[in-house]
């Protein structure tokens, strides 16, 4: 169960408090309580398939995917893991987990990256595309 409470949300408060006391004394629980952060939106997400994506892949030639898999993971980290006896990495975060302010960050860091690996502009949301 999971309750996001907004301020003077008082049912809502009262319905998480009441849940927690309901839970039975027969096995452990995990109860996290965090401030809640918006996802990445999908205007967000559409913008970065669209516009970053699009130049990158029309000027390098790689697939859509592959390019945001290896941009994420460039940005974030990567994970080492094993998969039937071979070494694999993939991105420490998907798109999808991001909130609206790493999402930001990492649009930002494609526009750096652009330029820098491949001398390429690459606009804001909102911006005239490059001639």
């Amino acid at each position: 169960m999971r309750y996001i409470i907004h301020k003077d949300d008082a049912i809502r408060r009262e319905n998480a408090r009441a849940a927690i006391s309901d839970l039975s004394n027969d096995k452990p629980w995990v109860v996290e309580i965090k401030p809640y952060v918006k996802k990445r939106s999908l205007e967000q997400n559409s913008f970065l398939h669209a516009v970053p994506l699009r130049m990158i892949c029309d000027e390098t030639g790689y697939d859509i995917d592959d390019m945001k898999t290896y941009l994420l993971g460039e940005a974030f980290g990567w994970v080492e893991f094993e998969l039937l006896g071979s070494p694999r990495k993939k991105p420490l975060y998907r798109s999808s987990e991001l909130n609206r302010k790493q999402f930001m960050w990492f649009l930002e860091w494609i526009e750096a990256w652009a330029v820098k690996e491949l001398g390429m502009m690459i606009p804001r949301p909102n911006e005239e595309m490059p001639e």
